[in-house]
């Protein structure tokens, strides 16, 4: 059924939900489609969240909280909530326009089993004890438009411990990532994809030190428009990262090295053993990278290592040594 534009978003006859009292799956449209998180105004809601919270067997929420109070009311009087009776959720908790019609960065995915626990955290500039509630129990963390966080160690890495993905958005106080000086224990342990986005400050992936197991699942790194980030691996790091498979950099413009060059030797160890596929694109102007087969590759060239430091095209040196498994696009 078409909904009438001049409806007001979210409109909801007050009575009805609280009414279905063997409702164990409710989801209201989150708007993926439009990338349109500002919508979710106050329209309705308090009134809904009330109803939802009286439901007593609902193992499956999508739903979006535009103000904090609403989702902290929300797990203080949901039974399913305190009971662990919920099994999936979506919530989009704040409200945030996107800056300068940014767009497709910011994945949408479906269920999946196992992955289906998700929370987006839009627009704030504190972390407020319900977020890191929920935190614990999601699969999947969407960080967008955050004004105070400064890297992930704030939300706490051992709320963080169940997360496989991460998308981090327009966190304009962001400078590293992962503050590993703050670390005791790995961090991320179970983190498979993650994706930065349009990150002004952003000038680390990880500092300090790196605990063993941390990011020990990482199979996918994107980085887009981070414009102050430099390079992204150190030597000690990216010979944890065995499972890597995909990483795509674009316009960061600033980007000089994956890993740090001083770093790699003749006599290197396998580092991305299972790396398949290097997207990268223009305004790089080095990457460097050593693989398992003591190879360097730089843009527009592979240097072999093991063939006497001959320089060959790069498309070429991925065929021969890496069997159509390694595209770099410029």
């Amino acid at each position: 059924m078409e909904r009438d534009e001049n409806e007001e978003d979210g409109k909801v006859y007050v009575g009805i939900i609280s009414r279905l009292s063997q409702l164990e799956q409710l989801i209201i449209d989150l708007g993926f489609n439009e990338m349109d998180f500002s919508r979710y105004g106050d329209t309705c809601a308090e009134a809904v969240m009330e109803e939802v919270s009286c439901l007593k067997g609902l193992t499956r929420l999508e739903f979006g909280f535009p103000k904090m109070e609403y989702l902290e009311c929300f797990l203080q009087r949901s039974h399913p909530w305190k009971k662990g009776i919920i099994k999936s959720f979506h919530f989009i908790v704040g409200q945030y326009q996107l800056q300068g019609g940014h767009i497709a960065w910011f994945p949408y995915f479906p269920d999946r089993e196992g992955m289906n626990r998700m929370l987006t955290f839009c627009g704030y500039d504190s972390i407020p004890n319900a977020i890191v509630e929920v935190l614990r129990h999601a699969h999947s963390f969407f960080l967008l438009g955050h004004n105070g966080v400064h890297s992930l160690c704030e939300f706490g890495m051992q709320n963080m411990s169940g997360v496989i993905r991460c998308s981090i958005f327009e966190c304009d106080a962001m400078g590293i990532i992962v503050d590993g000086n703050q670390l005791v224990e790995a961090a991320l342990p179970n983190l498979e994809e993650c994706y930065v986005s349009y990150m002004p400050n952003l000038r680390s992936i990880w500092e300090g030190s790196f605990p063993p197991g941390s990011l020990n699942c990482l199979t996918n790194l994107q980085l887009l428009k981070c414009g102050k980030l430099k390079n992204i691996f150190s030597r000690e790091i990216i010979q944890q990262l065995s499972n890597l498979k995909y990483l795509t950099i674009y316009s960061c413009f600033a980007l000089e090295e994956v890993i740090f060059d001083e770093e790699i030797g003749v006599e290197s160890d396998c580092v991305l053993p299972k790396l398949s596929c290097l997207v990268t694109f223009k305004h790089l102007s080095k990457i460097v990278m050593s693989t398992c087969k003591h190879c360097i590759l730089k843009i527009g060239y592979a240097m072999s290592l093991c063939d006497g430091g001959k320089s060959v095209p790069l498309i070429y040196q991925c065929k021969a040594k890496f069997e159509d498994n390694l595209f770099c696009y410029l």
